[in-house]
This record gives C-alpha cells, sequence and structure tokens, in this order.
C-alpha cells in the first residue's frame, strides 16, 4: 500500500476550521445534552463537587462522601472542581464540571492537528 502524497496546495485547502467544528459536533452533544448517568459520571462529578466546596483536604486527595478515592489521580479532578468554583453559578454545577473535559478534548484535537501538521511538513 502506497501512501498518499498531497501537494503543498492541497494541504492549504483543507480548512483548521473544518476539524474543529468536526470534534466540536462529535464531543458537545455527549458531554452538555445529557445527564451524568454512568457510575463513573456520577462518581467523578462526586469527587469534583467535594473538591469545590469542601476544604483543602478534599483538594489534596479525592474524596467522596468522607470516603478516600485512592485509585483516582486529582488532576482531571482539580480541573474539574475549578471549573465548578469558576463557573458554577453561570452554568450550573454539573455542566461547569463538564468544562474541563471539554478543554482537555480540545487541547488533544488540536495535539493531534499540530503533530499532523508537523510531520507532513518533514515529508
Amino acid at each position: 500500500m502506497k501512501p498518499v502524497r498531497l501537494p503543498a496546495a492541497a494541504t492549504n485547502a483543507l480548512p483548521r476550521w473544518g476539524l474543529i467544528a468536526l470534534c466540536l459536533l462529535y464531543i458537545l452533544p455527549g458531554l452538555i445534552a445529557r445527564d451524568p448517568w454512568k457510575n463513573v459520571d456520577a462518581a467523578s462529578f462526586g469527587i469534583e463537587w467535594t473538591m469545590a466546596h469542601g476544604g483543602l483536604d478534599d483538594w489534596l486527595w479525592p474524596h467522596i462522601a468522607n470516603l478516600t478515592m485512592p485509585e483516582e489521580g486529582p488532576l482531571a479532578f482539580w480541573l474539574g472542581a475549578l471549573c465548578i468554583k469558576l463557573f458554577g453559578w453561570l452554568l450550573g454545577d454539573p455542566l461547569a464540571a463538564r468544562i474541563g473535559a471539554i478543554g482537555f478534548f480540545l487541547l488533544g484535537s488540536l495535539s493531534v492537528w499540530h503533530t499532523a501538521f508537523k510531520l507532513g511538513c518533514r515529508a
């Protein structure tokens, strides 16, 4: 199988906004248009809500209802709790907690695009 070789003019014709719009159309309905109905969604929201409305101990070690969750790493929960604190008054806590996931998705999508762009320029 031979790889497809595109000239530079053809790759410039591919709009960046099209990729971003496709990614947003993929992720936004799944994050915004539903309630946290899976156990993992509810548990994650519980940890983020506890961090946002709790004390320093909750920020250092994830808790749900005063039970520690040692198998969970805190980075994603920190971002969700920070979004709850910043945007919870405007969007409500469940939707504000999802802003962190949207940010991680956009960062990953743009990283894939940038990597593909750099590898395409190298060839």
